[in-house]
């Protein structure tokens, strides 16, 4: 397991720390749509590490990691708003053949989600709503009969459109929401956030669905930080006063005008 020169335990080891560590956050997703697990310091938390990395979950969300060989880390700088500092984050990257997973481009019911992180979800039935994104897939998961029939009746469509029906049905729902890439899988119990119904996204796991960034930048191409041939499948963002691992020297990202 390559991860820029620190090799396989030092990869593993940050995982390790930052799963420990209440105030350190994680993402797994693509510009516009992703989902991010974070939890508070004194909130009940089951925490699991392995070889490979490990899982924590909630009662508002869980996260699992799982790196592979040929992982890279890359530690990134972007600027802040507001007159704050840089933001600080960590890349865990893979080439892009080893880093994709379905890419599917249609809404499509997987059935019986046999890998959710708490056992009580595993008979919930699985649907990708079909990004069309290779290296993350975005999926809903949900026990409630009239719902999964509501969806089952656009299978094999483009829902990912402003307005669609099953989207806005969705919405509405606040089913759990799945995120997951080649390192692993990020779970968001809460609801959905949405300006239309003011309906505020919550603080602790959450995701975010905005389909005029999908549409205006495919894939990481907005994301220069990340080396090239290579897809972020999981992004950390540490805790104040911890700093980010010297698994690269840090690639910042211009300010952007606008």
């Amino acid at each position: 397991m390559e991860a820029d020169g620190r090799g396989p335990e030092g990869a593993v080891s940050v995982v390790h720390t930052h799963l420990l560590t209440p105030d350190s956050g994680w993402s797994i997703g693509t510009f516009g749509a992703l989902a991010e697990f974070s939890r508070d310091a004194d909130e009940p938390a089951e925490i699991a590490r392995t070889d490979a990395g490990g899982r924590v979950a909630t009662a508002r969300g869980a996260l699992r990691i799982g790196l592979k060989n040929g992982v890279r880390v890359v530690a990134c700088e972007s600027p802040g708003g507001h007159g704050d500092g840089p933001t600080r984050s960590v890349a865990f990257c893979l080439p892009e053949g080893a880093g994709c997973v379905h890419g599917r481009a249609a809404l499509t019911e997987i059935g019986p989600d046999r890998d959710a992180i708490r056992p009580q979800h595993r008979e919930f039935t699985l649907f990708d709503i079909g990004l069309g994104v290779p290296h993350v897939d975005f999926c809903l998961r949900t026990d409630d009969a009239a719902l999964i029939a509501e969806i089952r009746r656009s299978a094999g469509q483009r829902i990912v459109e402003p307005g669609n029906r099953v989207l806005e049905a969705i919405k509405e729902a606040s089913p759990h929401r799945v995120c997951i890439s080649a390192l692993g899988r990020i779970e968001v119990y809460q609801h959905i956030p949405s300006a239309g119904r003011h309906v505020r996204t919550p603080e602790g796991p959450h995701t975010h669905l905005l389909l005029r960034l999908l549409k205006a930048v495919p894939g990481h191409a907005a994301d220069a930080a990340i080396p090239p041939g290579f897809v972020a499948c999981l992004t950390l963002y540490p805790a104040p006063g911890l700093s980010a691992p010297a698994a690269a020297a840090p690639n910042t990202r211009a300010a952007k005008s606008g």
